[in-house]
């Protein structure tokens, strides 16, 4: 296993932190703003909106200078695949919820998805900081480690083995409703 750096916490980071995580690198994503993905949500105008379901020739069309540049990278990853990756869970298996380290397994998580769901619904602000400061008070209540209540909500929220940040960045990222969504589905999923 290798180390990788990522500088730059954007769409184009997060995605290549995946992909060498899933490669079985250790991976350090290094952002200067205060979460990841925060320029996501000013993007617009048609010109490299992810979330911009246009064909991708009339996305190059948009883009002022050297559309040819971006060929490789809409080929490679197209805008749909990207508007797929934030919009649909992929289908999982149950182990991912198992982790040594964390020592979670699949009859654990549920326990815990069960009893920090209430929790999260009950939480206005989405915020990573103050997930993570609820969530390490809701550990630190219960008598667990913080590593026990985010593996399973990470698992539940992206249903990978790998991600480009924490249990509470993607929370963050994905929004109150989508999240609580899906931790609602990874309850169902362990039943």
């Amino acid at each position: 296993m290798s180390k990788v750096v990522i500088v730059g916490g954007g769409a184009a980071g997060m995605f290549a932190s995946i992909a060498a995580a899933e490669c079985g690198h250790q991976v350090v994503v290094y952002e200067k703003n205060e979460k990841l993905g925060k320029k996501l949500f000013i993007t617009g105008k048609g010109r490299c909106n992810i979330t911009n379901a246009a064909d991708i020739e009339d996305l190059f069309t948009a883009v002022i200078s050297n559309p040819k540049f971006l060929y490789s990278g809409f080929y490679s990853f197209t805008n749909q695949q990207v508007i797929d990756f934030f919009e649909e869970l992929p289908d999982y298996d149950i182990a991912l919820y198992t982790h040594k380290k964390m020592k979670t397994d699949a009859e654990k998580s549920l326990a815990l998805l069960n009893e920090v769901l209430p929790v999260l619904e009950a939480q206005d602000d989405f915020s990573n900081d103050a997930l993570f400061e609820t969530l390490k008070t809701f550990a630190t209540e219960k008598g667990y480690k913080v590593g026990y209540v985010m593996w399973p909500l990470r698992t539940a929220v992206s249903g990978k083995q790998n991600t480009p940040g924490g249990a509470t960045e993607l929370m963050e990222v994905l929004g109150k409703d989508e999240s609580l969504r899906r931790i609602r589905l990874g309850i169902e999923k362990l039943q």
